[in-house]
């Protein structure tokens, strides 16, 4: 009798019963390997500042048992040059890295040292050489990056779960595993949105086996995490609830994590401030603190629109529409979750980290529909040229961990593009087909719930 393999052995069992087919599982695990593969070995070797700010906090609470991280920034004066808003994340993302710093901690080397470095980025303080050019510097990130692979690892699954077909299941699959944008905001960049989109996929699954609860308490972890959930959280109520007091019902169920999270910290002001009044300055290093305010000021910086409703009165027709459409079935809700981050998108600011948000959604629309490939690409494109590529600290300055002398003497993306056109250019116009390909995916969708697709 043949001998299965320990990730055929498991797929067998958390796979749909439509889907445990022995040729299938074996198809899907040889492409779950190659892409988890690719994911483990880019760990260790890139991180932005972000990535030393974040476990730079929950250092307190893992190695100084510190839980108001917000008030004791405020009280050593740590909040310097962050106009008082010092942890610009929500309470549960501090303890869950707090979590896997205290459970590392025996792997960790010079750790104290290493998340000092948050002063002067990447610099050798601390860091010890360990074989063939790995330094100690990479393997902390390995460990601190680790469970990223999880998140990674559930939402091929949950898109496996999602999609009937089979091939086009396959096919959503892949394009999350060996996407550029899921490769380099978790496993490069560094950021944890992989963390939210997991929790939003796994709403949807939740969704769609009839389990509402579930869904809306998924969707309000994800919130609990990082803030952008919560635009979704109207939208899931109105499809998942139909009726109005259920829909009531069902988003404060989606807000529950997030207050219950909150209340140790109802009465420390700096926490509020943290989290929704960070940043009038555009370029204040807090993630949050930027979506809020950028999002309620629309201080977006588009010129023109900037200061403007334009957002807001999009963002509230497509509630009045998801609420005309609430008779939709559960299985189109990805549809409106696309169309609210499209919308999202044409106006925001963006951070590289934030187009992971679309992605999961984004493979089970171009899976059901074919046609819709071609745009992806082109808009993964121009979201290279227009918020990776201008920028050292996007690019080459990532890697600094590994051989700060040796990227640092690497041209810039953008100057190898200049010797051929006008990078400014270049990248003003990437830019714009940005906005222009959101804007056409936000009509397509309409088009769809307008015939009732």
């Amino acid at each position: 009798m043949e001998k299965k393999s320990f990730i055929f052995r498991v797929l067998s069992r958390i796979l749909p019963e439509n889907k445990r087919e022995p040729e299938f599982v074996s198809s899907i695990s040889m492409w779950l390997l190659a892409g988890l593969l690719l994911h483990l070995i880019l760990l260790p070797f890139a991180f932005h500042s972000d990535f030393l700010y974040i476990h730079g906090s929950a250092f307190q609470l893992s190695h100084n048992g510190v839980i108001n991280i917000y008030s004791y920034l405020e009280e050593n004066n740590l909040c310097e040059g962050l106009e008082n808003a010092c942890f610009g994340y929500p309470p549960i993302t501090y303890f869950f890295f707090g979590a896997t710093q205290f459970i590392a901690k025996p792997l960790l080397i010079n750790f104290e040292e290493w998340v000092d470095s948050i002063v002067e980025l990447h610099n050798k303080e601390g860091v010890q050489e360990l074989f063939f050019g790995f330094n100690s510097s990479n393997w902390n990130a390995l460990l601190l990056k680790l469970p990223y692979l999880f998140f990674d690892f559930g939402i091929a699954v949950i898109l496996l779960h999602l999609i009937e077909d089979k091939k086009k299941a396959i096919f959503a699959m892949v394009f999350w595993l060996f996407n550029p944008v899921v490769i380099y905001s978790p496993f490069l960049f560094s950021q944890f949105d992989i963390i939210p989109v997991f929790f939003i996929a796994l709403a949807l699954l939740f969704a769609k086996k009839g389990k509402d609860i579930e869904a809306m308490v998924s969707l309000g972890i994800g919130f609990a995490f990082k803030l952008f959930p919560v635009l979704l959280i109207p939208i899931a109520a109105i499809i998942l609830g139909k009726k109005f007091f259920r829909t009531i019902k069902l988003g404060l169920v989606g807000i529950a994590p997030f207050i219950i999270a909150s209340i140790p910290f109802l009465f420390t002001p700096i926490y509020w401030k943290s989290l929704f009044g960070a940043s009038t300055t555009p370029y204040v290093v807090l993630p949050l603190g930027i979506f809020l305010s950028r999002l309620f000021e629309m201080n977006f910086g588009f010129g023109v629109l900037e200061n403007t409703p334009i957002f807001h009165l999009g963002y509230f027709l497509i509630i009045a529409l998801v609420w005309v459409k609430r008779k939709s079935p559960r299985e189109e809700l990805y549809k409106y979750f696309l169309l609210v981050f499209f919308w999202l998108f044409i106006f925001i600011f963006m951070r590289p980290h934030y187009f992971i948000w679309i992605i999961p959604t984004l493979a089970m629309f171009i899976a059901n529909e074919k046609k819709y490939l071609l745009p992806s690409i082109l808009l993964i494109i121009f979201y290279v040229i227009a918020f990776i590529l201008p920028f050292d600290y996007m690019t080459w300055e990532l890697f600094y961990i590994t051989d700060k002398a040796f990227f640092s003497s690497l041209p810039m993306p953008g100057a190898l593009i200049d010797l051929f056109f006008p990078f400014p250019i270049f990248y003003r116009l990437s830019r714009v087909f940005f906005v222009l390909t959101s804007f056409w995916f936000v009509l397509e969708l309409l088009k769809k719930k307008q015939k009732g697709n």
